[in-house]
């Protein structure tokens, strides 16, 4: 298992990726919204917090 994004490494340099390797990502809203590429097989929500409604807009924008 790989911890990567915001703590671990960046993505961007693993190597070595089987299909066999497991990968935790830490990315925030953010990141999210402006990939179009990135998606999961998992995922979980940690953190919803006020610190990101100027953003969103509104919490329920901020959780979609």
């Amino acid at each position: 298992m790989r911890l990567c994004g915001n703590i671990g490494s960046p993505i961007l340099i693993e190597n070595n990726i089987s299909k066999k390797t497991i990968f935790v990502i830490e990315v925030s809203s953010y990141q999210i919204e402006y990939s179009k590429i990135f998606k999961s097989n998992y995922a979980a929500i940690l953190n919803i917090s006020p610190d990101h409604l100027e953003r969103h807009g509104s919490v329920k924008k901020y959780i979609s």
